[in-house]
């Protein structure tokens, strides 16, 4: 009988991407669980608990993702919205139960986490005249909500009424709150007028920051959760901190404007992760991160890292025509990071270790190979030992010459040992 076996190799395709600095980027799934279903989201922002996600943008679109269900279709619920208006932007409720959400013409809705369901604002309409509204963040003891608006208003939102406070200030690009505790201050990155702040009892500084220059262009904020400092991001690659005085926010320092170095793009957005580090995104899908030790937390210009390369998160096809929107990341005990990030057009990147740094899994998979080509021809030739009678008669002669030795040696140490 002969026996012949094939074996053949194919390369094996997966939707992973290691970095430089030692992650893996894997496109998990879609939001919307069809790849080919049509979303544009304008935003996405996470709970202070960092399970679950609002994302929304054209049409209406509010979507809830549950992010530790992420892989499950149970993880995701679409919001019934009852309007066609582009959402633009999302705010929690420091306790969790609701979140604020904002869009053009003035639309104001509200989550409710019991109910799961959406519901208008009432009054709201009225109050911002149909403006195109851009921002929103509650305050740290929630009891005020500040909202912008496209056409550079500020509106104060608390019990359930919506009052205006500044306008004319040109588009309010983003709105972000202290999170430190005891603290409610809150900063409004704004096109013309630079930089404003807000005390713990809502009052607006009469002292604006980096209002100058033109060519800084800020487009983003966010606030630490450890300390009263907040990051600013924009154009031409720029940032700056502000530390914010709570007797007087008005005496608050501001840093120098220092540049990030690498691409020339501009951060878009801010996010903190669950070590209270800051990180960016460029508008090329770059990730940056900004270090929050004291001294480089208040004096930028050397702190902010290259994290994730836009080269690389174009090698993964699902994202090759979209932008990163946002994202959070985890630093494990370990010290490595865990994460996810979500793409304008609803791919949803989970950021893991790298197990092999690229290394061990390419020599893992050529160890496989060579244990098969020994493994595969050894066992044929153990199978022919076993069944041909040529060598089985020669292994027993063997094993009755090896016998013969052992038995003549016994009797020759037995002799020695009686002569003793």
């Amino acid at each position: 009988m002969v026996m012949l076996i094939i074996i053949t190799f194919g390369q094996v395709v997966t939707a992973e991407v290691e970095t430089e600095t030692g992650l893996t980027l894997k496109v998990t799934r879609h939001i919307l669980d069809d790849a080919a279903s049509s979303v544009a989201l304008e935003f996405a922002e996470h709970d202070q608990g960092r399970t679950k996600v609002l994302t929304g943008g054209l049409d209406g679109t509010v979507i809830l993702l549950d992010y530790e269900q992420e892989n499950s279709k149970a993880g995701v619920r679409v919001l019934s919205s009852g309007v066609s208006h582009t959402m633009n932007a999302a705010s929690w409720h420091p306790s969790g139960h609701s979140a604020l959400i904002v869009g053009d013409q003035g639309v104001l809705l509200r989550y409710n986490t019991e109910t799961g369901t959406l519901e208008h604002v009432e009054g709201a309409n009225h109050s911002v005249l149909w403006a195109d509204l851009s921002s929103v963040a509650w305050n740290q003891r929630g009891d005020i909500a500040w909202i912008g608006t496209k056409r550079g208003d500020v509106y104060r939102y608390t019990n359930d009424s919506l009052t205006s406070v500044l306008s004319d200030l040109g588009s309010v690009q983003d709105i972000a709150c202290l999170s430190v505790f005891l603290r409610s201050e809150c900063m409004f990155v704004t096109q013309n007028s630079g930089i404003l702040l807000s005390d713990r009892e809502g009052t607006i500084s009469s002292k604006e920051w980096f209002a100058i220059s033109e060519s800084w262009n800020w487009l983003t904020g966010v606030c630490a959760t450890d300390r009263p400092v907040c990051v600013i991001a924009g154009g031409d690659t720029k940032y700056a901190t502000i530390v914010i005085d709570s007797a007087d926010v008005n005496n608050s320092q501001a840093s120098e404007v220092a540049n990030i170095m690498g691409s020339g793009a501009p951060v878009i957005d801010l996010f903190l992760t669950q070590e209270k580090d800051v990180m960016g995104v460029t508008s090329d899908s770059r990730i940056v991160w900004f270090h929050t030790s004291d001294s480089e937390y208040n004096d930028p210009g050397t702190d902010v890292y290259p994290f994730i390369e836009g080269s690389e998160l174009s090698e993964l096809n699902e994202i090759i025509d979209s932008q990163i929107l946002t994202g959070w990341m985890n630093p494990t005990v370990d010290g490595d990071f865990h994460g996810w990030m979500i793409t304008k057009n609803g791919h949803i990147v989970v950021i893991d270790p790298s197990v092999s740094g690229g290394l061990v899994s390419a020599t893992g998979s050529t160890i496989v190979f060579l244990l098969v080509i020994i493994a595969v021809p050894g066992t044929i030739l153990g199978l022919l030992w076993m069944y041909l009678p040529g060598p089985r008669r020669w292994a027993a002669e063997r094993r009755k010459r090896k016998r013969g030795k052992r038995g003549g040696r016994i009797v020759t140490e037995t002799s020695r040992r009686g002569k003793r």
